[in-house]
């Protein structure tokens, strides 16, 4: 019975461990195996990615945050199992819940003046006309960073929460300082953007994976959140007439 064949190198090649001679090998057996050679063709975008030089060094970032992240975890569920910790998690409860009440409360009268958009939007509109859109608060939607102080780097993922009080379809909009800007949320073009009330996580690149960032950059998150049906993406929009609906502005930091 012939002996079975050592599996394809294919990830030591992504990351470019092959040696020269060992790379020859591997190309040679593509050519006789199509299954391998659609894997190594698969892959040769990660591989390609891995590069350069400014990706590779963010991706070295990345590994080091989860495992001091996951260390943090740790010692966090350690403080939580003491009884005196408890005690103290039941002020901070209380603080929280002042919080909300406090932001439920200034959405009504008492926070800032809601004004309706004019325009007329359709799926060719330069996502930052959104940026330019007035800020309102029909919904009672907010957004919230997984980090005090909101200051990431390249590399690192920005975890948010979306807070909705009701269903509706939800749009992150994220722009750079030189003005670019791109949708975040949701990431696949094709997703369906209607979310149901409750909590939902998301996670994105604080900037472009390749943007060489040499100075503290600030970067804004717009966060629409309209009729459940609406979609920016794929139909025209007439604001006036929209009914209710959320927009809410957060900012974070980019640092190198």
């Amino acid at each position: 019975m012939p002996e079975p064949r050592k599996p394809a190198p294919v990830p030591a090649w992504v990351f470019g461990k092959l040696s020269d001679q060992e790379e020859a090998d591997l190309m040679s057996r593509a050519l006789d195996d199509p299954a391998l050679f659609d894997e190594m063709m698969q892959a040769n975008e990660d591989r390609e990615l891995l590069e350069n030089p400014i990706y590779r060094s963010r991706l070295k970032r990345t590994l080091q945050t989860a495992a001091e992240e996951r260390s943090a975890w740790t010692a966090l569920w350690a403080w939580l199992n003491r009884p005196a910790s408890r005690l103290a998690l039941a002020g901070v409860a209380a603080a929280v819940i002042a919080v909300v009440i406090w932001h439920g409360g200034g959405s009504g009268g008492g926070g800032f003046k809601e004004q309706p958009a004019t325009i007329v939007t359709d799926p060719a509109t330069d996502l930052g006309t959104f940026f330019g859109l007035p800020l309102r608060d029909a919904l009672g939607v907010w957004i919230e960073l997984n980090r005090t102080p909101a200051e990431f780097h390249p590399g690192e993922l920005v975890r948010a929460t979306l807070h909705l009080p009701a269903p509706a379809a939800v749009f992150v909009l994220r722009r750079q300082a030189d003005g670019q800007t791109r949708m975040v949320y949701p990431r696949d073009l094709s997703a369906s953007a209607d979310l149901s009330a409750g909590d939902t996580e998301i996670a994105f690149d604080p900037l472009p994976p390749t943007t060489d960032v040499t100075a503290p950059e600030p970067v804004r998150l717009r966060v629409l959140a309209l009729p459940v049906g609406t979609d920016l993406r794929r139909g025209s929009i007439d604001w006036a007439k929209l009914g209710a609906y959320s927009i809410q502005e957060v900012t974070y930091n980019v640092a190198p």
